[in-house]
């Protein structure tokens, strides 16, 4: 009878140190911040001064049992730093408010969050970490705090405070073409990854490419590339396997890695390069696998022409249009609703570059 007595004390021991066990395991600390987790309303705490340690894998968060659970983070406003994969593959994260005073947003902070609806980015943030809102499906727009110094959103698209840099592309935002500001030199790593969008423009003046810029942009059919790039980065259109046309402006083939297009069968591309270049592209690396056709003198298929003579902008528009000119430094200069047809629009002396819809199209008055 003690012996049965003495076993069914020891059972209950053990499960109450498993319950409390259990039960500790829904807090802690990480660095010198604390966190806890409420199951009843699926929200993780992260309270304390300082900064958030970087996570080498999502498996080292210390929320990681409660991954897949996670709905709203709240973060406390003493905390400096979302630390790299902190909440990585956080997979019903919809909500998270970053308070001000955060300086930076780690690599993969927010990566494969799916259902996440929206976040601001504080006026403090100075750093954004590469992907760190890669595969964020639901992701309509990111917004950017009134005095940020160094970031900025239009359209809810991301950029760096000069507008030169493109950062991130929100992979929710509504829309199948869209057409890169003319201000922007640089589309930054994995800006547009796994984005849905059909096709893009890119301007006049942009000069890089980044990794990854468009890798997993499983719906895009078409891209236009500008003469001004000077550097397309390994694996920037990699899996882009719905690709039917890419459009180049470069009378001299550009030298890219061969991994560029990695995923795509570039023998079911069109590449629509200058004319006069095409045997330049039939013998160039990576170039040549494609199905390669040449444009006509300010022409390309579509019809419509953008270019400059006798001191004025001349355009001929298969269909009516709004055409937008801009001076070099991406002031707008004038907006015109035109209709089908010819048309000769003077101008000042100067560089400009007049969009048309998707073409974006850098031109010299004399």
């Amino acid at each position: 009878m003690k012996k049965k007595m003495f076993t069914l004390w020891m059972t209950g021991l053990f499960l109450l140190l498993t319950t409390l066990g259990a039960a500790a395991q829904n807090s802690g600390t990480t660095g010198p911040l604390n966190w806890s987790y409420n199951a009843g309303t699926k929200t993780l705490s992260i309270t304390g001064t300082g900064a958030m340690p970087d996570y080498s894998s999502d498996s080292d968060q210390p929320w990681y049992a409660f991954q897949g659970q996670i709905e709203t983070v709240t973060i406390g406003s003493g905390v400096t730093t979302v630390g790299e994969t902190a909440f990585y593959n956080c997979e019903q994260l919809q909500n998270i408010t970053l308070p001000e005073g955060v300086t930076t947003i780690g690599e993969y902070a927010f990566y494969a969050c799916r259902k996440l609806a929206g976040i601001t980015i504080p006026s403090t943030v100075t750093a954004i970490g590469k992907a760190a809102f890669f595969r964020c499906y639901a992701l309509p727009a990111i917004g950017v705090a009134a005095g940020s110094a160094h970031f900025t959103s239009a359209d809810g698209v991301l950029y760096n405070k000069a507008k030169t840099e493109l950062v991130c592309y929100p992979r929710g935002k509504p829309g199948t073409a869209f057409t890169v500001p003319a201000e922007v030199k640089k589309i930054r790593d994995i800006a547009f990854g796994a984005c849905k969008l059909q096709s893009i423009t890119l301007p006049e003046g942009l000069t890089t490419i980044g990794e990854y810029a468009f890798s997993d942009c499983f719906s895009l059919k078409s891209v236009k590339i500008p003469g001004s790039v000077t550097s397309v980065e390994p694996r920037a259109f990699e899996s882009c396997t719905a690709l039917t046309d890419v459009t180049v402006a470069w009378n001299t083939p550009l030298a890219i890695d061969p991994n560029v297009y990695d995923g795509v069968t570039l023998s079911g591309v069109t590449l629509k390069v200058p004319k006069g270049t095409k045997a330049k592209y039939q013998t160039a690396p990576v170039w040549k696998d494609f199905k390669i056709n040449e444009t006509t003198a300010n022409q390309t298929i579509d019809g419509l022409r953008i270019f400059a003579a006798g001191g004025a902008l001349r355009l001929t528009l298969p269909k009516a249009e709004t055409v937008h000119i801009y001076n070099v430094n991406g002031a707008m200069v004038k907006t015109l609703a035109l209709p089908s047809g010819d048309h000769v629009l003077p101008l000042s002396s100067g560089v400009y570059v007049v969009r048309v819809g998707e073409r974006v199209t850098k031109i010299l008055i004399k």
